[in-house]
């Protein structure tokens, strides 16, 4: 495969027994969302993002707060007013919320829903009832996802759906699981105490106390996600660029991958095509950096699920293919030195007592110890399938790593100059 960032494509209600064609339109891994469905379909979509040859990624549901079950669509008018109840408690023209969400609420303060769409003000608040004046109008349905930026809550970092994701990840065994709201290393950390140890973890950036432990959670996980839907509504607008762009860095400087969520083709939920402005946001995504695109809502529930796929694989692609020249971006850290060689078609990078010549894009950079060797652009995208091919000779990467010259790999180079295979990233 030529183009190296990889595609995450969320299976849903609208694609449910498309995983074949999504694979087959560039979906290089299917994520199966935790937070919505039961156990019986978490495991069957599970199972047939498996038999499509795809990778499985697991979201697990996290400590995050959302809107309880309605039917239908409530419009919220701007300078109007809303109640909020407890879900046993809310009548019809009240929006449901979970009980212990009321203890943590203040006067003054934001209630942002649908990613920060439709934003709010408390007006009032008691133990079971809060007035919201509305501040930005919109529509909400029910299970939709709900950020309190400011609010006291004193909510579990690990939940009990969580731990009911990790017994499937035991059983199923899937390649990656993403970790939603993390706030420190030690929500990683449990995690990883959870699933099986061949499963690498993604932890999710959606919070402002995510943003303040950057580094640390960049240290302790396998790979980033910009979450930019829930990190949105926490942020400012204008701050959003900036905090994706520190994502990135930070993901840099210790040579894990980052992935880009959230609203990538938003209006493909109803079009056959996307915005320019969509498009354009895609393709900065590759120049910026990002080793993965990620697509949510596009693929589980939008009208065209298999032309979002492929008309992201497209730009991609395209973007790929404009700034091929573009060198992974240099990390400001002092413990990573800069880029040290890369070039379109071929690479040689000089390892300990001699070199390696690999196909593909190629980029090294030095962490901590060890060399890594991973893609230029996006570090760490073309650690997947079919992408790096040994190609001078065969067995210096068989003999020394036991692995199948065609299959995608990554490398480490110790101070002595032996290689370890490391994992397979997003593919299968």
């Amino acid at each position: 495969m030529s183009r190296l960032t990889r595609i995450l494509a969320t299976i849903g209600p609208a694609s449910a027994e498309l995983a074949p064609e999504l694979v087959m339109a560039g979906a290089d891994c299917i994520r199966v969302n935790l937070s919505h469905g039961d156990a019986a379909w978490h495991r069957e979509a599970s199972s047939r993002a498996l038999s499509a040859g795809a990778a499985l990624l697991l979201d697990l549901p996290g400590p995050k707060i959302r809107l309880g079950n309605f039917d239908g669509v409530r419009s919220l008018v701007r300078h109007n007013t809303v109640v909020l109840r407890p879900e046993s408690l809310a009548q019809e023209d009240e929006l449901p919320l979970p009980k212990d969400i009321f203890a943590g609420l203040r006067v003054g303060n934001v209630v942002a829903m649908v990613d920060g769409r439709v934003r709010c003000h408390v007006l009032e608040v008691d133990s079971d009832r809060a007035v919201l004046e509305i501040r930005r109008s919109g529509e909400v349905r029910g299970r939709q996802g709900v950020s309190l930026p400011g609010a006291d809550l004193a909510l579990p970092s690990f939940t009990d759906a969580d731990a009911q994701g990790c017994a499937l990840a035991r059983e199923l065994k899937p390649h990656w699981v993403a970790i939603s709201f993390v706030c420190s290393p030690d929500d990683v950390e449990r995690v990883r105490s959870e699933v099986p140890s061949e499963t690498r973890l993604i932890a999710k950036i959606e919070t402002v106390r995510a943003m303040d432990r950057l580094d640390e959670i960049a240290a302790a996980a396998d790979a980033l996600m910009i979450a930019r839907g829930d990190l949105g509504a926490e942020l400012d607008l204008p701050e959003v660029p900036a905090a994706q762009h520190q994502i990135v860095q930070a993901a840099r400087r210790v040579g894990k991958p980052v992935v880009l969520a959230t609203q990538v083709f938003e209006s493909m939920h109803e079009h056959a095509v996307p915005t320019r402005a969509e498009v354009s946001d895609a393709a900065h995504g590759v120049a910026a950096g990002m080793d993965a695109v990620m697509l949510s809502g596009e693929s589980a529930v939008g009208a065209y699920p298999i032309a979002a796929v492929e008309t992201l694989a497209r730009v991609l692609s395209a973007a790929e293919e404009a700034s091929f020249e573009a060198v992974a971006h240099a990390p400001t850290s002092p413990q990573v030195a800069s880029v040290l060689v890369a070039a379109r078609d071929h690479a040689w990078i000089g390892l300990g007592p001699g070199a390696v010549q690999l196909a593909g894009p190629l980029a090294a950079a030095r962490t901590g110890k060890h060399i890594l060797v991973r893609a230029a652009r996006l570090a760490g995208r073309g650690l997947m399938r079919g992408v790096h091919r040994s190609v001078d000779p065969p067995s210096v990467l068989a003999g020394r790593l036991g692995l199948d010259p065609a299959q995608g790999l990554e490398v480490e180079i110790d101070g002595n100059g032996r290689m370890m295979l490391m994992d397979r990233r997003f593919d299968a």
